[in-house]
């Protein structure tokens, strides 16, 4: 069935339906050589189509639960992404060690600004951050596609991001 869609598709192209000698001259038309009778070629013809549409239905129906599938992966990671944001936007208000007391020099500051550790902290909470909100916009952007192709890249990239906002969390 596949090779007789691409002769069909050949036979089509005007361009590659007639052959060309060396000299310029004209070689017979190699469709000419179909020796088939025009009420055989019609029940070839009727066959070929029934089996054609069997091949379009086959593929709708894997393409539908291809996208099904990545439905129900993408609720639940959406799910997921949306805990890990609102843990590492809290935790980004949530101050370790917490602040300097009215009355202080440092009044309103954090106590362990000035250390390495807590540098870190923020980094790599501010990338969890970062990583997560993109995960989440990757999969709004994937509920309004169409085209699996670019469904399953967007999935992928968020998926990945997921990854990466899940490892940069646990440092933090």
């Amino acid at each position: 069935m596949h090779i007789k869609i691409a002769l069909d598709d050949v036979q089509n192209d005007q361009s590659i339906l007639k052959l060309w000698d060396k000299k310029g001259e004209k070689k017979k038309d190699i469709w000419e050589c179909n020796k088939t009778t025009p009420s055989k070629r019609r029940k070839k013809d009727v066959k070929f189509d029934v089996e054609k549409n069997k091949l379009k239905e086959k593929k709708h129906a894997e393409r539908k639960k291809d996208r099904e599938r990545y439905k129900m992966r993408t609720n639940t990671q959406i799910l997921v992404t949306a805990l890990i944001t609102t843990v590492t936007f809290t935790v980004g208000f949530t101050m370790p060690g917490g602040l300097h007391q009215s009355g202080e020099a440092d009044e309103g500051q954090v106590i362990l600004s000035r250390k390495g550790a807590f540098n870190v902290f923020m980094v790599s909470d501010a990338l969890a951050l970062l990583m997560s909100t993109s995960s989440l916009f990757f999969y709004f952007l994937e509920s309004m596609n169409e085209d699996l192709r670019q469904v399953s890249l967007l999935n992928a990239s968020s998926t990945v991001l997921n990854i990466l906002s899940i490892g940069t969390m646990m440092l933090t």
